[in-house]
């Protein structure tokens, strides 16, 4: 949600209009405004594409992930997110349709205040509107992302998590540039600039978790969301 792609399925609607609804009840909410712009590569232990965005199960009874996030722009209320990098790893559980999912890992830099690493979780429960089990924010490790038309990698220093993802074929131009899926929604974000499909290679060992998976899926996505009054 991958972590989080519990796709704009029936149990995200469910959580979203049940978000909603408790508003409603308990009045206007004094929460700050906030939004982000981030790039996002995404890897999970489903096969490509990940079938989570079409049903409320992934293709196994678990959905091991690594999501790594480059913040572009970003806020909540007055703490700026711009320029941060967040590795998000877990597993989302067997059965996305109640909005309960297992657990997440979220590691930040060492430049990351505490204030931005409270911030940015803010922010994710906005763009993952899902009650996870289990969430951790202790790890901070500096990481190393590459980019590139036909390959995106990302690395832990700490050597808990990598991911590699190489450009899946079926281009119609190239053979390089990934193949894109447009017009599917990606959680909460507002926007987003379409699926690119990679195969990803990825792994994670920590806090209870170790898994590694070859040529499973993966995707590069950017995504913007925020609220109404930015």
């Amino acid at each position: 949600m991958s972590y989080l792609h519990l796709r704009p399925w029936i149990g995200l609607q469910t959580v979203v209009v049940a978000f909603a609804l408790a508003i409603m009840a308990g009045g206007q909410t004094s929460e700050p405004s906030w939004y982000l712009k981030a790039h996002i590569d995404e890897a999970c232990s489903c096969p490509l594409f990940c079938p989570c965005y079409f049903n409320t199960k992934p293709a196994n009874d678990y959905c091991n992930f690594n999501n790594v996030f480059s913040v572009q722009q970003g806020h909540y209320g007055n703490v700026k997110l711009d320029g941060m990098h967040v590795w998000l790893s877990g597993n989302l559980g067997g059965d996305f349709s109640q909005g309960k999912t297992e657990a997440v890992v979220a590691a930040f830099e060492p430049s990351a205040t505490q204030e931005q690493v409270d911030a940015f979780m803010k922010v994710a429960t906005k763009i993952y509107p899902v009650t996870w089990q289990k969430i951790s924010t202790t790890d901070r490790t500096a990481m190393t992302i590459t980019h590139s038309p036909e390959r995106h990698t990302a690395s832990r220093a700490d050597g808990k998590g990598a991911v590699e993802l190489v450009a899946a074929s079926g281009s119609a131009n190239d053979g390089k540039s990934a193949p894109r899926i447009e017009n599917l929604r990606y959680f909460g974000a507002g926007k987003n600039a379409g699926f690119n499909l990679y195969y990803g290679t990825h792994r994670y060992n920590g806090h209870g978790y170790n898994y590694s998976y070859t040529k499973h899926n993966g995707f590069t996505i950017d995504i913007e969301a925020g609220s109404p009054t930015k």
